[in-house]
């Protein structure tokens, strides 16, 4: 369990979470930029995640699937996660993760989360 807590994005702070995504995705191969247009989609499943009143981390949450998962603070990766998978409603959770990414898998395995598929690209490019 965390004592971490969600907030989430409104038209306020897009521009923020926006900002945060792409800056922590830059490095990640196949990630997608984030435009501004595209938080209009994003908007009602993003989260800013804060511990004690600090900002720890973001995510998306929607559905039964977390996905663009972001810690700022080193091992706060846990806390992210668990907030944005309280979020669901679903018992069974989908977490997208890069291959490119071992830290990130090896945290998702350690919380029993179960790889099942590969893809090659993450985002459809238009």
């Amino acid at each position: 369990r965390s004592n971490a807590m969600l907030f989430p994005v409104t038209e306020v702070t897009a521009d923020k979470w926006r900002s945060l995504y792409n800056e922590k995705f830059l490095k990640v191969p196949n990630a997608a930029t984030v435009t501004a247009r595209d938080m209009e989609k994003l908007m009602h499943s993003c989260y800013f995640v804060h511990r004690d009143g600090e900002l720890i981390g973001i995510g998306k949450a929607d559905g039964d699937r977390i996905g663009a998962i972001a810690a700022f603070v080193p091992g706060a990766g846990r806390d992210v996660v668990l907030a944005l998978a309280h979020a669901l409603p679903e018992q069974r959770v989908t977490i997208e993760v890069a291959t490119a990414n071992p830290k990130a898998r090896s945290l998702y395995e350690r919380l029993e989360f179960i790889a099942v598929e590969e893809r090659i690209k993450w985002y459809k490019i238009k």
